[in-house]
């Protein structure tokens, strides 16, 4: 990934009046997302993801979201 495209300073990365930014990613997308954690300098959300036998897809998210958009 290029990183001289992406411009990010300290106050794009405050997320108040919501508290810390938690960022989620998909079985498909996980190395994405642990580069956007990365250069965010934030943690990946924690989830867990079971995929059933007839292709029902299950989540759970392992992290408290309440009250956060």
């Amino acid at each position: 990934m290029d990183k001289s495209l992406i411009c990010c300073d300290e106050s794009s990365k405050r997320t108040d009046p919501y508290g810390e930014l938690k960022i989620f990613a998909g079985s498909a997308s996980s190395s994405l997302g642990q580069a956007i954690c990365s250069h965010l300098g934030v943690d990946l959300a924690q989830s867990e993801t079971h995929v059933f036998s007839e292709g029902n897809v299950f989540v759970r998210v392992l992290e408290n979201v309440r009250g956060r958009d």
